[in-house]
């Protein structure tokens, strides 16, 4: 992992820690050694592994899951790529925090689309601006998106809310009518970063409110306009928001999703 890239991760860290009113102290070391104990076990016997030459899983059945195409390592864009979605979760915790985005005036935070973050929010703002920190964040880590979603390192980005009737809201700018829904977007989002042309990077990454961040090799099916559905990566039958991306199973778009470290 390039120097660069390491201190935009620990940037984006510390603020998400301080957003979440969280101490950013270090942990004390665990007694008897530095190794980490290896991760539990699924519920059924359901494990993933993700080695250096492939990713393989087990589904709870004992069956093998589809694998992945085979990969090493995330490339410096794809890095990159998982550093800028981390930013974008410490932006969205600070403006719910922040309360500055509260389009139902109940005085709950809400998390916004991409324009509330890059333009200070919509008219309807309790003030709206937002605050310079912010403001910063978002300029220095995410930097300029294209009208289309392209970001640089050669991605595309789209971000959801929900929206009323269990639908997903992307903004004006994609034709949706159907508006956020105040309450649900106050505890929800997601956004997907997916390659932009052929020939580039090869994984699609899923973010949401958890922060955690989810890939998959979809094997040129996202790419360019074809961006995923709001539910791709969530469990088969799960509707917008409705569930999480599981390490390691068969989501709603026939692809394993793995949890990046």
């Amino acid at each position: 992992m390039s120097r660069d890239v390491k201190a935009r991760t620990h940037r984006w860290l510390l603020l998400w820690l301080c957003a979440a009113g969280c101490d950013p102290t270090p942990e004390p070391a665990t007694p008897g050694g530095d190794e980490a104990a290896p991760p539990p076990a699924a519920p059924g016997g359901a494990r993933a592994t993700r080695g250096r030459g492939h990713d393989s899983a087990r589904l709870p059945t004992g069956r093998p899951a589809p694998e992945r195409p085979a990969r090493t390592v995330c490339s410096p864009a794809e890095l990159s790529v998982i550093a800028r979605l981390r930013a974008l979760s410490a932006a969205q915790a600070m403006l719910q925090h922040s309360r500055r985005l509260d389009t139902d005036g109940d005085g709950i935070g809400e998390f916004g689309l991409l324009t509330d973050l890059l333009s200070c929010g919509p008219a309807d703002t309790r003030d709206g601006t937002l605050t310079e920190p912010l403001r910063a964040l978002v300029t220095r880590e995410l930097g300029p998106i294209a009208p289309d979603g392209s970001i640089s390192d050669g991605y595309r980005l789209q971000l959801w809310l929900p929206a009323p009737d269990q639908k997903a809201h992307r903004g004006p700018g994609h034709g949706d009518t159907c508006g956020r829904d105040h309450d649900r977007a106050e505890t929800a989002w997601c956004a997907y970063a997916w390659p932009a042309a052929n020939g580039g990077p090869r994984l699609t990454f899923h973010i949401d409110a958890s922060g955690e961040v989810f890939s998959t090799d979809a094997g040129g099916r996202y790419v360019g306009n074809d961006g995923p559905a709001v539910a791709a990566a969530l469990p088969r039958g799960s509707g917008p928001f409705a569930a999480r991306p599981q390490h390691g199973e068969v989501a709603g778009d026939g692809l394993v999703w793995l949890r990046e470290p």
